[in-house]
Order: structure tokens, then C-alpha cells, then sequence
């Protein structure tokens, strides 16, 4: 009697269940009835004008706005656990409001503003909504199908999909802003064929567009593809983005055109250069590194931590893998400890190349010096021939990878490594300076 009173339990328990799935499968299907039924144009809510009066809700607070000619960014920072307004003033100074909740902190960059560059009230002045804008869509009710446009969809995906930081972030907006009003807004993601997607890496015209566009929309796609919505991927033939450029770039740089080049630059400009080709470390990474960072009596640098030319900032790596120690080897040792002696703030928390952390980009300033001295190649190139010198002295490819902060091992052997022709004596020399560290 016991067992069947248990059974009938059960069956009304799974018949509550069974009949709460089926009433929110109706609901779903309500709700894609009604986007299958909406013209896509109606989906944009993109408020041109807000007055700041009428902000009273957390979901009404715009994330990226114009407020007295000042463009202001709102965004969560997750390490922090809190809400970050960052702005810009017309000096050219970068300041930021926080707060753990939205509205406070909406307020507070509005107060900031006010006090640096303006005086107006919430009843006589309007804020600008930014071209590209989180609320272009409605991410609550937004369904993703076969008719989602190109330009929605992957709004979509950047904000409620991708976990991506927010510098990485805001260079995938720029894309989408450059997407947003032309031909291929609203193509429906299934209608686009490889004559499309070609179509639009073309019209990015330059390559670090195309490179963008590139990280965002395959894996943009492959979504699409595993949900079932898009039979066939057609971004998965192109292998990258730089297959459209008509310039070859150089990648490796030898030794005697290297210290032919450091001849004739100035000191202290020369020690960005040596950084970069004794340690294959990013640029911003040599920017943000700090005196606590460089121990010689263990022979490393520590990388935790890099400087954002976009943000204006410090922030933490991209991924884990950046987090990484990096030898000193010899010749970047007496470089180093010349460079120290020369600083006369020898504090742990002291920037070792605070010039680079400027409100001008790098590019305009230490790249400008550079290009003036006619440097032959780019800062970058020098990442990729440390990576190719490890191979030819024999260091082991795990060490290589950890070295130069990759997640992935296929990326430091078959895009960073290069085979260049060198010489018999240029092996010798770049062995020697990888000694420790050579299987041979």
C-alpha cells in the first residue's frame, strides 16, 4: 500500500513538471511568433535624445552617451564588483566616477562632468546616444532565428553571448559601427554566403578592421551553426584575415640589422627596442612594467599586467596565459641595470617606462620618434623574432609558448615561429645568447 501511495506521488510530481514545460514551451513559441511577425527595423530602440530628468530606472541609464560634448563610457568592472563611468574632458585628461550600483554611479560621472567642464541641470540639457548602442536591440525579448539581421545578431552575440573584456570589446563595436547603416545591416545571417562575407571583409578596407571583424564574426557564426540555424559556416575558409592584404609586412628581424638600427637611436629611447627583442614581450606589457617587476638575482621578468592605449590605464592581461615569467637573458640584463641606474625613483611601484602611458597614443609618440629615425620595422616584429630565435637556439616549444604569454601551442609554432635565412654565424650567436636555456 505504502509503495503504490509513493508511486502516485511521483506520477502527479512528474505530471506538474511535464504540464510546467509545456505551458513555457507555449510561451516561447508566442514570443518567436511575434519576432518572426516584426518588421527587424522595429527591433532598434536607438533613443537619439534622453533627457536626464527622465533617468529614473536602472534599465533606462544609456551606457555610452554624449554629455556636454564629452563622450562617457558606463561599464561593469567585474574584478572590482562595481559600476566604472569613464570620460574624457576637453584637456584631454582622463577621469572616471565608480560606484557599486548603476544609477550612483550614473550620477556621479554626471556630477564629475559638471564640475570639470559644465554647469547645466537635468531640465535643460539632453544626452547623445552614441551610434552603436547595447540598447539598439531588445536583449530581453531578442530571439535569435533565421531572419535575425547580420548587424543585430551580432550586437547580440558581443553583449548576451561572448565573454570578451571591455577593450576588447569596445574594438568590436567600432566594427559594428562601421557595419551599422550601409548594404550589409540588415542581410539576414542566413542569407550570408562566403560572395558576402568576402564582400564585407573587403569593405573593412584596412587590415586591423578586417582582423577584427574576423574574431567576432566566426565565432559569431559557429553559434549559428551549432544551434542548427545555418546549415554551412561561411566564414569557416578563411584562415585569417590577413590574407586580404596587398602589403606583405616583414615578421623577422636579423641581428646585425637590429644593432645597426639601435646605433641610431637616442637613449632612452633604445631600451623599448632591446625589451622587445630580448623578451618577445607586447608593447603594452613593456609599458605597464613596474621596478618589483624585474628580479635579477632569479633572472626574470614578471608579466601580470599591461597598459591599455585605448582605455588610458593599467589593466590585467587578457588571459591567463599573459600572466607569465619571461628570463633575462644577458645582453637585456646590462641594458636593464643601466636603465635602472639611471632612474632616480627606485621605488617597487615605479613605472620603468611611464613615458609610454601618455593621453596620446603610443603610435603618435614613441612610434613617431622611431619612424623619424627611420626604424625598418615594428615593434611587433620584434615579438615575433624572439619567438623565431628561441626555435633556432633549440629551446623546448612548451617553454617558447609559456615565454611568449600564448594559450594555445599551435599559435607560437605555426604563426609566430618563421624559418629566415640565416647565416651559419647568426645561429651560432643567437645560441649563445639562449645558452641556459638550448636542449642542445
Amino acid at each position: 500500500m505504502a509503495r503504490q501511495t509513493r508511486t502516485v506521488k511521483i506520477i502527479n510530481e512528474l505530471y506538474e513538471v511535464i504540464k510546467g514545460l509545456n505551458q513555457k514551451i507555449i510561451d516561447l513559441n508566442e514570443r518567436i511568433s511575434k519576432l518572426e511577425n516584426k518588421d527587424p527595423v522595429d527591433l532598434h530602440k536607438n533613443r537619439k535624445k534622453i533627457y536626464l530628468k527622465d533617468i529614473n530606472v536602472k534599465t533606462d541609464i544609456p551606457t555610452r552617451f554624449y554629455y556636454c560634448g564629452i563622450y562617457v563610457y558606463i561599464y561593469y568592472a567585474k574584478q572590482k564588483r562595481e559600476w566604472r563611468g569613464n570620460f574624457k574632458l576637453s584637456s584631454g585628461k582622463h577621469k572616471e566616477a565608480s560606484s557599486k550600483d548603476k544609477i550612483e554611479c550614473f550620477n556621479k560621472t554626471i556630477e564629475r562632468i559638471q564640475l570639470y567642464e559644465c554647469s547645466l541641470t537635468p531640465d535643460d540639457y539632453i544626452a547623445e546616444i552614441k551610434e552603436v548602442e547595447y540598447e539598439d536591440i531588445d536583449h530581453e525579448k531578442y530571439q535569435i532565428n533565421s531572419e535575425s539581421t547580420l548587424y543585430e545578431y551580432l550586437l547580440y552575440y558581443l553583449f548576451d553571448i561572448s565573454n570578451v573584456k571591455e577593450t576588447t570589446k569596445s574594438d568590436y563595436l567600432d566594427v559594428l559601427k562601421k557595419i551599422k547603416g550601409t548594404e550589409f545591416q540588415d542581410i539576414k545571417v542566413s542569407e550570408m554566403d562566403i560572395a558576402k562575407v568576402k564582400a564585407l571583409y573587403t569593405f573593412m578596407e584596412s587590415s586591423s578592421y578586417k582582423m577584427r571583424l574576423e574574431r567576432i564574426i566566426k565565432p559569431a557564426f559557429k553559434v549559428l551553426k551549432e544551434t542548427g540555424i545555418i546549415s554551412t559556416n561561411p566564414t569557416a575558409i578563411f584562415k585569417n584575415a590577413k590574407e586580404y592584404e596587398t602589403e606583405k609586412k616583414r615578421i623577422y628581424v636579423f641581428k646585425k640589422e637590429f644593432e645597426d638600427t639601435l646605433a641610431r637611436i637616442d637613449y632612452p629611447h633604445d631600451i623599448l627596442l632591446v625589451t622587445s627583442y630580448y623578451t618577445g614581450m607586447r608593447y603594452g606589457e613593456i609599458a605597464a612594467l613596474q621596478i618589483q617587476d624585474i628580479n635579477f638575482e632569479l633572472g626574470i621578468i614578471t608579466v601580470n599586467k599591461e597598459w591599455s592605449d585605448r582605455l588610458k590605464k593599467i589593466v590585467t592581461p587578457k588571459t591567463k596565459s599573459s600572466r607569465r615569467v619571461i628570463p633575462i637573458l644577458k645582453p637585456l640584463k646590462e641594458y636593464l641595470e643601466k636603465y635602472l641606474d639611471s632612474i632616480e625613483d627606485k621605488s617597487p611601484d615605479v613605472f620603468l617606462f611611464k613615458r609610454l602611458q601618455s593621453n596620446r597614443t603610443l603610435r603618435s609618440t614613441e612610434y613617431k620618434y622611431l619612424s623619424d629615425h627611420y626604424v625598418p620595422f615594428r615593434i611587433h616584429d620584434l615579438r615575433h623574432t624572439f619567438c623565431t630565435n628561441c626555435y633556432i637556439a633549440g629551446v623546448d616549444g612548451k617553454l617558447t609558448q609559456s615565454w611568449m604569454g600564448h594559450t594555445k601551442y599551435a599559435t607560437t609554432i605555426d604563426v609566430y615561429t618563421h624559418v629566415p635565412r640565416v647565416t651559419a654565424e647568426d645561429i651560432k650567436e643567437i645560441k649563445e645568447m639562449f645558452r641556459p636555456y638550448s636542449q642542445e
